[in-house]
């Protein structure tokens, strides 16, 4: 997959707050999306992760790709919550034992 395009209103709809999720969003954090990450951007270059609100990383948005933002997504899982590595919850369609 190429460079994550946060020009414009790719990732930031005009009128939206700046944690509210766009579908580009959703596309370029895939599963993650749902476990509280988003993304901002400061208005140049840097691209931000957050989870929950808070900042995870930075990037550019030159460099970031769907593959770099969730293998952060998935480190900061693992190191600041205990993650498993299951990306469904127990109960939910799509759950696998592991």
């Amino acid at each position: 997959m190429g460079a994550v395009s946060c020009t414009g209103s790719y990732f930031f709809a005009e009128g939206r707050e700046m944690n509210e999720v766009t579908e580009a969003q959703t596309q370029a954090l895939g599963e993650y999306s749902r476990r509280g990450f988003t993304l901002d951007n400061d208005g140049s270059i840097a691209l931000f992760l957050l989870h929950e609100g808070k900042p995870v990383a930075r990037f550019s948005q030159v460099g970031a790709t769907p593959q770099s933002l969730q293998n952060e997504c998935a480190n900061h899982l693992v190191t600041k919550h205990g993650w498993d590595g299951c990306l469904w919850r127990k109960g939910e369609e799509n759950y696998v034992a592991r």
